[in-house]
């Protein structure tokens, strides 16, 4: 027998979900996480073979190849986007843009990470906010970093867009909260996987250390001592998805063991 409330979410029907840069790393767990809930899940992505590898060993998942960074093409695929349902959107896409000095950074680069780590977040939810208010509400989620809150020298791009999503976040939230969409963004700590492996292992060549030494080294600075996993953001904005947080918006959650700081 259910109890809890069980048969009220046993009989809910299946959500309609949008992710963005969902076909790899944490997108791929968000994706996963929605789809083995038996919900409807679109996921967006300029990684074609990712993508049909995810829907190949994925249910309910349907995939678009798109190069989101790409303000007209993107705002095209929005726009063959007609349904009149949609539940969740999470602004997952990312780049980490370039390792430089401010004074070496050139436009084209921070117009890039802008246009992949802050436009895009903003077109759809400019797409999503009147698919959601004829729904009755809805959940945006916008993925930034702890270096928003940190900072983290030579990354000035990367880390200025990724504190403009949560200003985003915070500002979409009193504006849509009348029409019972909510809007928070989530800052998930480094993030186990390939490409933390790779990162680690190049800062470690450079410091002429072992990829275990600075990994061990970059943990301290973490009150858990712990790397994330991508399982664990995608369970907490499951949980923002569910009933039980229909009163949180507006907010910055962390994910991450208390990152305390970054280099």
């Amino acid at each position: 027998m259910l109890r809890d409330g069980g048969m009220e979410q046993a009989m809910k029907a299946p959500r309609k979900v949008w992710v963005t840069g969902g076909a790899s790393g944490l997108g791929r767990a968000i994706s996963r996480h929605f789809a083995l809930q038996g919900d409807s899940v679109h996921v967006f992505d300029i990684d074609a073979p990712a993508l049909e590898r995810l829907a190949s060993e994925t249910d309910g998942i349907l995939v678009t190849p798109l190069d989101v960074g790409k303000p007209d093409a993107l705002v095209e695929a929005l726009a063959a986007q007609t349904d009149e349902a949609l539940d969740v959107l999470v602004n997952c896409v990312g780049i980490s843009g370039p390792t430089a000095a401010i004074a070496d950074v050139t436009l084209d680069q921070w117009r890039r990470t802008f246009d992949v780590n802050l436009t895009s977040y903003f077109l759809c939810a400019r797409h999503a906010a009147p698919l959601m208010a004829r729904n009755r509400g809805g959940l945006i989620v916008n993925i930034s970093s702890t270096s928003a809150l940190t900072g983290l020298p030579f990354r000035t791009p990367y880390v200025v867009s990724k504190a403009a999503v949560i200003a985003l976040a915070k500002n979409l939230a009193r504006e849509l909260g009348p029409m019972n969409i909510r809007v928070n963004a989530i800052l998930p700590g480094p993030m186990a996987g390939e490409r933390l492996r790779t990162i680690v292992a190049r800062k470690a060549e450079a410091m002429g250390i072992t990829p275990e030494a600075y990994e061990a080294e970059m943990v301290r600075f973490i009150s858990m001592r712990t790397t994330t996993e991508p399982d664990d953001v995608a369970a907490m904005i499951g949980f923002l998805a569910s009933d039980a947080a229909r009163h949180i918006t507006g907010q910055t959650i962390s994910v991450d063991g208390n990152v305390e700081y970054e280099e």
